[in-house]
């Protein structure tokens, strides 16, 4: 294989967490980017997150977070694109006894359809409102 050209970046990332009390946390960071030349394929250029957590009882907590990327290109000429999407997840946590949990997930919650890939003339779609259940045990 042979090096046919180069490229540079620059960007920034900011990530913060922490407690808003009453039970509260809030974890959030971004990412922007910005090239010379031209930008790599299936990378957006802008990404964020959101999740927040509730501890609204003892041994409840609910939990919500927003997930968003930012148009990519999908051709090493920068001509196409594959569109941004924002994406929202749900869930509890119920922990009735020290080694006794159980868990509910809500994927793309509002079954949002969107392409995470463009390859091939075709895209890959993510995947459609998703529920996950769980239960942990320790002994």
């Amino acid at each position: 294989m042979q090096q046919v050209g180069q490229q540079s970046s620059r960007g920034v990332k900011l990530a913060g967490a922490g407690d808003l009390g009453r039970g509260v946390r809030i974890n959030i960071n971004g990412t922007a980017v910005s090239y010379a030349g031209k930008v790599p394929v299936q990378v957006p250029q802008v990404s964020a997150k959101l999740w927040m957590s509730w501890n609204f009882a003892p041994g409840w907590e609910a939990q919500g977070g927003v997930r968003f990327a930012g148009q990519a290109y999908t051709d090493y000429a920068n001509t196409q694109t594959r569109p941004g999407y924002t994406v929202v997840s749900l869930g509890f946590n119920w922990q009735p006894h020290p080694a006794l949990g159980f868990s509910a997930r809500l994927q793309n919650a509002f079954d949002e359809t969107y392409a995470t890939i463009y390859y091939d003339g075709g895209y890959l779609l993510a995947p459609p409102l998703t529920a996950h259940f769980a239960m942990r045990v320790g002994f």
